[in-house]
């Protein structure tokens, strides 16, 4: 699902399960529906250049991110959604628990975002994005909110802003939100409906900033976002994005 330019070849996970630098990237089993399976267990780091694969911590992860402090991820099970997140060092395995709450969806290097954890046996709003501090531990379960309709970060736009999806509510809608890191000034760039082969729900679950501006792979094609003007249609190809412009 992302092509690794440095190293010239396809990696089977989402741009965010990548360093910066394309030479490692994490998995995981129980991955969301995303991403290869283990063959043992656990969270593991390949080398892509060596394509030595290392299990880093036993147990079921879901993963969120991989930067230069270490791979974030969210213990799951079989019978319970994934919540909380901690962050493991990729070489040494050590554990380091962030928080016990929420549902995260993306981080950078310093903040994370996310949503509260789904439980069965409590309806919760999925309306409110929490916006975690990882130097501090502060967490902000108000960072920004649609009343009425479901969250998710899908990534940030490389501008100091969180792309934010918000999907449902009384006419079955799909709007993508600027919202800042350091400061919550929001900005709307795209609303309309969720139904239909032709709409702007992401075929993957993250976004994609460069250069050029925000792209964003939908049902309805490939578009791209450009600070001041308007979401414009790049192209009719359907599909995830799987890297930035050179």
């Amino acid at each position: 699902m992302t092509f690794d330019r440095p190293f010239e070849r396809w990696l089977p996970v989402p741009p965010d399960w990548v360093t910066s630098d394309g030479r490692r990237y994490a998995y995981a089993s129980r991955a969301g529906g995303m991403g290869p399976q283990p063959q043992e267990p656990g969270l593991h780091a390949v080398d892509v250049a060596t394509a030595s694969d290392k299990r880093v911590a036993e147990g079921d992860w879901m993963v969120v991110g991989f930067n230069v402090h270490g791979i974030y991820a969210m213990q799951a099970s079989s019978n319970a959604a994934p919540r909380g997140l901690w962050l493991i060092d990729p070489y040494s395995g050590a554990l380091q628990r962030i928080t016990e709450t929420g549902f995260w969806t993306h981080v950078t290097d310093d903040l994370a975002w996310g949503r509260d954890a789904e439980r069965p046996e409590v309806i919760l709003p999925l309306d409110h994005l929490f916006r975690l501090d990882l130097t501090t531990g502060s967490l902000d379960q108000s960072w920004f909110a649609r009343d009425g309709m479901a969250l998710y970060a899908l990534g940030d736009d490389g501008r100091g802003n969180v792309v934010v999806q918000a999907t449902g509510g009384q006419s079955d809608a799909v709007e993508f939100w600027l919202v800042g890191q350091n400061t919550p000034r929001n900005l709307r760039i795209y609303a309309g409906s969720a139904a239909g082969r032709s709409s702007l729900v992401p075929v993957g679950l993250y976004v994609l900033g460069d250069g050029h501006g925000l792209w964003i792979g939908t049902h309805g094609g490939l578009y791209l976002y450009r600070p001041g003007e308007d979401l414009t249609r790049a192209s009719g190809a359907t599909g995830q994005v799987a890297g930035t412009c050179a």
